[in-house]
């Protein structure tokens, strides 16, 4: 069962514990597997797309190396393998993401084994296009990391379970993982490493939990928030998801899904699910992944009764949902490449489009 999905707008890279293949959109094997696999699940995303390269952590089968590799999309052909071992030799590395933008690709995670008020969070920085490493850095504040597509600055959340206040902090790949602005951000779960628990879309960072905060990413300026009223004050807000063009971004709020403007905060729409049912990215974990995505013109998102829902992005409008009565008690995991969301479930593999 693949333990990890990444997709293009034509193929899709299954991720097994041994090994990788590829599937076209009609369900047929394209491309020599790679003998890379990852027992990492849900809440790891140690897979990446972008402009035709798949980027692709795992250990390879000779020697259990773990490695870091860029492969064309169009030909499954290797552009580039790297070594992501630690360079210090601590077996305690547990990477738990992959992230591109700006020029690199990049390798994070944590280093574990101890107790979580000792947990260390790394990032490695690797040019994409030979895939030379070209900076590091660690610390207890970089737990949680997001990397945008497009934008200067990486954004890393930090927190520890016991504390009611996490923070986010804002790192600079151009000063080699220098720290900028910080702030604190109570009730949210930063500490985790894996799927970033933040947003970036129209050059704002975007983050939250008791409330959601649009910050300029350079500055840390506060240009919009997102708070419950005065009758509401045990309202939490999930994960917020970016559109494509990063003009608007998604906020799950309990059983609702609220669309924003997001230069200014201001509501398109609201969305919402049937009663005693809430999406999973309100909790900050989804099934196989973040809980929401989108493509070009649909928000894609669980709910918490391992239903997945195709949901108009113009209009809020559900177009369909997809339910899968055999699948394992953790639920399915899935991906967005194009207009379509792909879906393994135990050992079959569907492709749905974004208008059914």
């Amino acid at each position: 069962m693949p333990t990890a999905l990444v997709a293009s707008d034509k193929v899709v890279a299954l991720v097994t514990e041994q090994s990788t293949s590829f599937l076209d959109s009609a369900g047929k094997p394209v491309f020599t597997p790679l003998k890379v696999g990852n027992m990492s699940l849900g809440f790891r995303s140690l897979t990446a797309f972008a402009d035709g390269v798949f980027y692709i952590s795992g250990l390879t089968q000779k020697g259990s190396v773990r490695s870091l590799g860029a492969v064309d999309a169009a030909t499954g052909k290797a552009k580039w393998v790297v070594s992501v071992e630690d360079s210090e030799g601590d077996i305690r590395n547990v990477p738990a993401y992959v992230g591109v933008g700006g020029g690199n690709v990049y390798v994070g995670g944590s280093y574990t084994g101890s107790l979580e008020s000792d947990m260390i969070g790394y990032i490695r920085a690797f040019d994409i296009a030979t895939g030379k490493e070209q900076w590091q850095t660690k610390g207890s504040d970089i737990n949680n990391v997001l990397v945008p597509p497009s934008g200067r600055y990486l954004l890393a959340g930090s927190g520890k379970a016991q504390e009611k206040t996490s923070q986010v902090l804002m790192i600079d790949p151009a000063g080699k993982g220098t720290r900028g602005w910080k702030k604190p951000v109570p009730l949210a779960r930063y500490g985790q490493a894996g799927w970033p628990l933040t947003s970036y879309a129209d050059g704002l960072f975007i983050f939250g939990r008791e409330k959601i905060l649009a910050v300029d990413q350079a500055t840390g300026e506060e240009k919009w928030r997102l708070a419950a009223g005065p009758d509401q004050p045990d309202v939490r807000f999930g994960t917020p998801i970016p559109s494509t063009d990063g003009k608007t971004v998604y906020i799950p709020v309990g059983q609702d899904l609220v669309a924003l403007n997001a230069a200014d905060g201001s509501v398109k729409w609201m969305a919402v699910l049937p009663e005693h049912v809430v999406f999973t990215a309100s909790s900050g974990l989804g099934l196989g992944g973040p809980g929401a995505w989108c493509s070009a013109d649909t928000v894609f998102a669980t709910d918490s009764t391992k239903t997945l829902w195709a949901i108009d992005a113009a209009t809020g409008k559900a177009r369909w949902k997809y339910t899968d009565p055999g699948q394992p008690d953790t639920g399915f995991t899935w991906t967005v490449g194009g207009d379509r969301v792909w879906i393994s479930s135990n050992l079959t593999v569907t492709a749905i489009s974004a208008h059914g």
